[in-house]
């Protein structure tokens, strides 16, 4: 996968602080939907270099954020703008529906 590790010590500065929108996906090592995902995003990351940041979590790993976010389902993508989230996707999603919550978020 392409796309960076976040934890619960660093989300602050490399989700919320961002200075561009940042996709947030929550994962466990034992999620074969999140496994899925991976590759997906990482197209997505490529597609969206420079203008979005793609990011994951390991949400037994880092249970604050889990539960700050109300994470209860895997794999789930939550979408940040200016620190903030902005919108969320649970399950694996296809690539077209993501990219149009990006398009979205970038033209907003």
């Amino acid at each position: 996968m392409s796309h960076l590790e976040v934890t619960d010590a660093n989300f602050k500065k490399k989700v919320l602080e961002s200075p561009m929108p940042v996709v947030v996906l929550f994962c466990g090592p034992w999620c074969e939907l999140c496994r899925k995902a991976s590759p997906i995003l990482g197209d997505i990351a490529r597609d969206y270099a420079g203008k979005v940041r793609i990011v994951r979590i390991d949400m037994l790993k880092n249970k604050r954020s889990v539960e700050r976010f109300g994470v209860r389902a895997l794999p789930t993508l939550l979408f940040f703008k200016a620190g903030k989230a902005v919108d969320a996707m649970l399950g694996l999603q296809p690539k077209a529906e993501i990219e149009h919550i990006l398009d979205m978020m970038l033209i907003a």
